[in-house]
């Protein structure tokens, strides 16, 4: 299982919609995108529709129909996530994929306007990835700073943002 990879490729789709979500007035949503990759090459794809329902839409069908052409694949959008309290909150939620994984890693990050990160970075790791993430847990978080920082517009900006990742 190739950690690093999923590590760069998870780093250029939080950087991209932290870049995005910076740059976009409160009322706009982010567009829902999905990075494709292997080893010699990255793909990023958004994901347009009239609504943010059939952006999501679109986005797992063309998951669904194209994941098998690449070694892995991310999925980035715009949602509410429900808290403790019960209250709701702003949140960038991500699904990453190798071929090899059974289930997606999922990550969610929550933020606030004026646009900031808020809080860390929360990570849903499905149990089959429990012994590879801790035996290469720093692989995995230089590689996504790596990735992060690849990002033609965000990378540069990505040093603020690191130390909530």
């Amino acid at each position: 299982m190739n950690i690093g990879l999923l590590g760069q490729n998870v780093g250029l789709a939080l950087c991209n919609a932290f870049y995005i979500g910076e740059k976009t007035p409160e009322d706009e949503l982010l567009v829902p995108f999905g990075i494709f990759f292997t080893e010699n090459e990255t793909n990023m794809v958004p994901f347009e529709a009239n609504s943010q329902a059939e952006a999501i839409e679109m986005g797992r069908n063309v998951i669904a129909h194209n994941e098998e052409h690449w070694s892995g694949w991310c999925y980035g959008r715009e949602g509410l996530v429900n808290l403790e309290d019960g209250s709701k909150h702003d949140a960038f939620i991500f699904e990453a994929k190798l071929k090899d994984m059974s289930k997606p890693l999922i990550l969610i990050q929550l933020f606030e306007y004026p646009f900031r990160l808020s809080g860390k970075l929360i990570v849903n790791m499905p149990s089959e990835l429990n012994n590879v993430f801790v035996q290469n847990r720093g692989l995995f978080v230089n590689s996504l700073h790596d990735g992060a920082r690849s990002h033609k517009q965000g990378g540069p900006s990505w040093e603020k943002w690191e130390q909530l990742v």
